[in-house]
């Protein structure tokens, strides 16, 4: 093998090394924007499950002891248990991942913005932060506003 040959196999297996590491390269962001997306689907789902959960909440009682209790800060237990300054980790075996939800409320007006406390208003924005494992790459957060009403 003389020395020309020796180049191009030198050659050869750098231009091989490079195709081998950005292929790897490429799987791994493919692998990590996958995890990603699983993880907001997941986060995404338990912020409205708590959602629809004060949904079905308010809808059952229709009246106006429950959404009145939106604002108590949440107390595990509790039948006075509200919403707000909630902070709860729910962990999904069949994924082997944990999720940590915190959900606040606000006094607000009728399009979601902030009112100060001393307003009479009977809107409420709940808002819903799910931050997950690692794979996740932003927080998820959702919010609705919620109003009492009688039939």
């Amino acid at each position: 093998m003389n020395f020309l040959e020796m180049f191009i196999v030198v050659l050869a297996i750098i231009l091989f090394t490079t195709a081998a590491v950005a292929h790897h390269r490429g799987t791994m962001l493919a692998t990590d924007n996958l995890a990603n997306a699983s993880y907001r689907i997941q986060a995404t789902q338990l912020a409205h499950e708590i959602l629809d959960e004060i949904d079905a909440k308010l809808l059952l009682d229709k009246g106006t002891t429950t959404f009145d209790r939106l604002t108590n800060a949440y107390n595990p237990g509790s039948s006075q248990s509200g919403y707000n300054y909630m902070d709860v980790t729910r962990n999904l075996s069949h994924a082997g991942v944990s999720f940590n939800i915190r959900s606040k409320v606000f006094v607000c007006n009728a399009l979601g913005y902030n009112v100060s406390l001393g307003t009479d208003t009977d809107y409420r924005r709940v808002e819903v932060r799910v931050d997950g494992p690692e794979g996740l790459q932003h927080p998820v957060s959702y919010s609705r506003v919620y109003t009492s009403w009688n039939l």
